[in-house]
Protein backbone atom coordinates (compact mmCIF):
# COMPACT_ATOMS: atom_id res chain seq x y z
CA UNK A 1 0.00 0.00 0.00
CA UNK A 2 2.73 2.32 1.18
CA UNK A 3 4.57 1.48 -2.16
CA UNK A 4 1.58 2.62 -3.76
CA UNK A 5 1.46 5.45 -2.47
CA UNK A 6 5.11 6.68 -2.98
CA UNK A 7 4.84 5.66 -6.66
CA UNK A 8 2.42 7.93 -7.17
CA UNK A 9 4.36 10.62 -4.81
CA UNK A 10 6.83 9.95 -6.91
CA UNK A 11 5.38 10.10 -10.53
CA UNK A 12 3.58 13.50 -9.38
CA UNK A 13 6.69 14.56 -8.70
CA UNK A 14 8.35 13.74 -11.77
CA UNK A 15 5.25 15.42 -13.82
CA UNK A 16 6.09 18.27 -11.57
CA UNK A 17 9.33 18.62 -12.88
CA UNK A 18 9.00 17.63 -16.53
CA UNK A 19 6.51 20.44 -16.88
CA UNK A 20 9.11 23.26 -15.02
CA UNK A 21 11.51 21.94 -17.38
CA UNK A 22 8.98 22.47 -20.49
CA UNK A 23 7.88 25.87 -18.84
CA UNK A 24 12.07 26.97 -18.99
CA UNK A 25 12.54 25.40 -22.11
CA UNK A 26 10.02 27.43 -23.94
CA UNK A 27 10.85 30.36 -22.22
CA UNK A 28 14.32 29.73 -22.88
CA UNK A 29 13.31 29.27 -26.98
CA UNK A 30 11.39 33.02 -26.57
CA UNK A 31 14.67 34.50 -25.98
CA UNK A 32 16.58 32.91 -28.48
CA UNK A 33 13.99 34.10 -30.99
CA UNK A 34 13.95 37.47 -29.45
CA UNK A 35 17.77 37.45 -29.60
CA UNK A 36 17.96 35.79 -33.29
CA UNK A 37 15.70 38.61 -34.27
CA UNK A 38 17.55 41.61 -32.67
CA UNK A 39 20.89 39.75 -34.48
CA UNK A 40 19.08 39.59 -37.80
CA UNK A 41 17.86 43.76 -37.37
CA UNK A 42 21.79 44.49 -36.03
CA UNK A 43 22.66 42.62 -39.37
CA UNK A 44 20.20 44.39 -41.74
CA UNK A 45 21.19 47.87 -40.11
CA UNK A 46 24.75 47.27 -41.10
CA UNK A 47 23.69 45.98 -44.69
CA UNK A 48 21.32 49.26 -45.14
CA UNK A 49 24.02 51.30 -43.86
CA UNK A 50 26.92 50.09 -45.50
CA UNK A 51 25.30 48.58 -48.82
CA UNK A 52 25.64 50.40 -52.78
CA UNK A 53 22.51 52.62 -53.53
CA UNK A 54 22.02 53.37 -57.35
CA UNK A 55 20.34 56.74 -58.33
CA UNK A 56 19.80 58.13 -62.23
CA UNK A 57 19.22 61.80 -62.45
CA UNK A 58 17.88 63.76 -65.79
CA UNK A 59 18.35 67.13 -65.91
CA UNK A 60 19.30 68.51 -69.13
CA UNK A 61 18.06 69.36 -71.88
CA UNK A 62 18.42 66.31 -74.95
CA UNK A 63 20.31 67.86 -77.84
CA UNK A 64 18.13 67.58 -81.18
CA UNK A 65 19.41 68.29 -84.37
CA UNK A 66 18.10 69.12 -87.54
CA UNK A 67 16.82 65.73 -89.83
CA UNK A 68 19.49 67.20 -92.51
CA UNK A 69 22.67 66.87 -89.93
CA UNK A 70 23.09 63.33 -90.81
CA UNK A 71 26.70 63.05 -88.71
CA UNK A 72 24.75 63.79 -85.63
CA UNK A 73 21.95 61.16 -82.95
CA UNK A 74 19.48 63.21 -81.13
CA UNK A 75 20.95 62.71 -77.42
CA UNK A 76 20.41 63.24 -73.88
CA UNK A 77 23.07 62.87 -71.50
CA UNK A 78 22.07 62.01 -67.81
CA UNK A 79 23.94 60.73 -65.03
CA UNK A 80 24.25 57.89 -62.92
CA UNK A 81 24.79 57.84 -58.92
CA UNK A 82 26.73 55.15 -56.86
CA UNK A 83 25.45 56.47 -53.35
CA UNK A 84 26.97 55.04 -49.99
CA UNK A 85 30.36 53.94 -49.13
CA UNK A 86 30.76 50.53 -51.11
CA UNK A 87 30.61 49.48 -54.81
CA UNK A 88 28.35 48.82 -56.89
CA UNK A 89 28.79 45.57 -59.37
CA UNK A 90 26.91 46.16 -62.37
CA UNK A 91 25.08 42.91 -63.93
CA UNK A 92 22.78 44.12 -66.58
CA UNK A 93 21.60 47.76 -67.92
CA UNK A 94 19.71 49.50 -70.03
CA UNK A 95 18.74 52.94 -71.11
CA UNK A 96 15.75 53.59 -73.81
CA UNK A 97 15.30 57.12 -75.57
CA UNK A 98 12.34 56.95 -77.62
CA UNK A 99 9.90 59.06 -78.91
CA UNK A 100 5.76 57.93 -78.82
CA UNK A 101 2.87 59.32 -80.06
CA UNK A 102 1.44 59.61 -76.41
CA UNK A 103 2.29 60.63 -73.13
CA UNK A 104 1.97 57.35 -71.88
CA UNK A 105 4.40 54.98 -71.06
CA UNK A 106 5.09 53.20 -74.83
CA UNK A 107 3.66 49.77 -75.37
CA UNK A 108 6.64 48.08 -76.34
CA UNK A 109 9.47 48.65 -74.27
CA UNK A 110 12.61 48.26 -76.48
CA UNK A 111 15.47 47.95 -74.39
CA UNK A 112 18.51 49.29 -75.59
CA UNK A 113 21.87 48.23 -74.02
CA UNK A 114 23.88 50.97 -71.57
CA UNK A 115 27.40 50.92 -71.79
CA UNK A 116 27.91 50.79 -67.83
CA UNK A 117 31.80 50.64 -66.16
CA UNK A 118 31.65 46.82 -64.37
CA UNK A 119 31.84 48.39 -61.14
CA UNK A 120 30.28 51.58 -59.80
CA UNK A 121 32.55 53.00 -56.92
CA UNK A 122 30.75 55.85 -54.58
CA UNK A 123 31.23 58.98 -56.43
CA UNK A 124 29.38 62.54 -55.75
CA UNK A 125 29.94 63.80 -58.93
CA UNK A 126 28.27 60.67 -60.56
CA UNK A 127 29.41 59.33 -63.90
CA UNK A 128 27.81 60.97 -67.38
CA UNK A 129 26.24 58.68 -69.71
CA UNK A 130 24.51 59.01 -72.83
CA UNK A 131 21.29 57.73 -74.36
CA UNK A 132 20.49 58.27 -78.35
CA UNK A 133 17.22 58.30 -80.53
CA UNK A 134 17.90 55.89 -82.99
CA UNK A 135 14.65 56.39 -84.96
CA UNK A 136 14.99 58.82 -88.04
CA UNK A 137 12.24 61.50 -88.60
CA UNK A 138 11.03 63.36 -91.61
CA UNK A 139 10.94 66.59 -90.02
CA UNK A 140 13.01 68.35 -87.55
CA UNK A 141 12.01 66.61 -83.62
CA UNK A 142 11.87 69.81 -82.22
CA UNK A 143 9.00 71.41 -82.97
CA UNK A 144 7.36 68.00 -83.28
CA UNK A 145 7.85 68.20 -79.38
CA UNK A 146 6.76 71.62 -78.92
CA UNK A 147 3.38 70.96 -80.53
CA UNK A 148 2.83 67.47 -78.46
CA UNK A 149 3.16 65.82 -82.02
CA UNK A 150 5.55 63.70 -80.51
CA UNK A 151 6.53 62.51 -76.86
CA UNK A 152 10.10 61.85 -75.63
CA UNK A 153 10.50 59.32 -73.35
CA UNK A 154 13.74 57.75 -71.41
CA UNK A 155 12.88 54.90 -69.55
CA UNK A 156 15.49 51.94 -67.96
CA UNK A 157 16.73 49.76 -65.55
CA UNK A 158 20.35 48.78 -63.70
CA UNK A 159 20.56 45.79 -62.03
CA UNK A 160 23.77 45.04 -60.05
CA UNK A 161 24.95 43.29 -56.52
CA UNK A 162 25.84 44.82 -53.67
CA UNK A 163 29.16 43.74 -51.53
CA UNK A 164 26.72 41.54 -49.73
CA UNK A 165 26.34 39.96 -53.11
CA UNK A 166 22.45 40.51 -52.61
CA UNK A 167 20.97 41.62 -55.96
CA UNK A 168 19.17 44.69 -56.37
CA UNK A 169 17.54 46.78 -59.55
CA UNK A 170 16.81 50.48 -60.09
CA UNK A 171 14.34 51.56 -62.26
CA UNK A 172 13.56 54.74 -63.99
CA UNK A 173 11.19 56.59 -66.10
CA UNK A 174 11.07 60.06 -67.47
CA UNK A 175 9.36 61.60 -69.80
CA UNK A 176 10.13 65.68 -71.54
CA UNK A 177 7.17 68.12 -70.51
CA UNK A 178 7.08 71.00 -72.73
CA UNK A 179 4.94 74.28 -71.94
CA UNK A 180 4.79 77.39 -74.25
CA UNK A 181 6.23 80.22 -71.48
CA UNK A 182 5.68 83.25 -73.15
CA UNK A 183 7.64 84.82 -70.29
CA UNK A 184 10.81 82.59 -70.89
CA UNK A 185 10.70 83.72 -74.13
CA UNK A 186 9.09 80.14 -75.99
CA UNK A 187 9.21 76.61 -75.52
CA UNK A 188 10.49 75.07 -72.37
CA UNK A 189 10.90 71.85 -71.33
CA UNK A 190 11.64 69.82 -67.89
CA UNK A 191 11.90 66.15 -67.29
CA UNK A 192 9.60 64.82 -64.78
CA UNK A 193 8.55 61.24 -63.94
CA UNK A 194 6.27 59.13 -65.85
CA UNK A 195 4.27 56.00 -64.99
CA UNK A 196 3.40 53.83 -62.58
CA UNK A 197 5.65 53.21 -58.83
CA UNK A 198 7.38 50.15 -60.11
CA UNK A 199 8.08 51.93 -63.03
CA UNK A 200 10.43 53.97 -60.63
CA UNK A 201 11.25 51.99 -58.54
CA UNK A 202 14.68 50.92 -56.53
CA UNK A 203 15.96 47.94 -53.81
Amino acid sequence: MLAGVFGVCAAVKTLKQISTQAHWMKVQNRTTRRQLSVTQESVQVVIDKERARIRVEVKENPNLFPTDDESSLNELVYKVFCEGPTPAFIVNAYATLCTADTSDPPKKAFKIPASFPTVLHPDREGIKQSAFIWQVFDEDLGPMLNTHTLFLHFYGMIEYTDVFDKPRFTKFRYIWSIRDSPLFGGYRGVWVKNGSDEDNKAT
